[in-house]
């Protein structure tokens, strides 16, 4: 028992700490963030690992989220950090298919342009 206290404390004390501070990040963040183009806190939690380019959120990727309200832009800056557009939702569509589901044409277009 000895040794294995021993051995515990000089893992712990011995193990380096990491100052780095990850950011929780919840769905209704990043759908807000979408909604309102805020681009500098999309890239900002992508490129700190907050979150990933493919995550779901409410069941949709943000790719989806962009694609549902017809944002392009957001959906270029997505694709440019990863996100597939061939990645489906939980229920199995495509950002495409939202697309043409909500008639977002400027969604669709800018997917067109991306896969050109």
């Amino acid at each position: 028992m000895k040794v294995f206290l021993i051995y515990f404390l000089t893992a712990f004390f011995s193990s380096p700490v990491s100052t780095s501070k990850v950011e929780v990040i919840n769905a209704a963040q990043v759908i807000s963030a979408i909604a309102s183009d805020d681009y500098l806190f999309i890239e900002n939690a992508l490129s700190q690992k907050s979150i990933h380019p493919n995550q779901l959120f409410e069941g949709k990727t943000m790719l989806i989220h962009a694609v549902i309200l017809d944002k392009p832009e957001m959906i270029n800056l997505l694709v440019r950090k990863g996100a597939q557009l061939s990645y489906p939702c939980n229920e199995g569509l495509t950002p495409m298919e939202y697309a043409e589901k909500f008639e977002s044409i400027y969604a669709q277009a800018e997917i067109i342009v991306i896969t050109a």
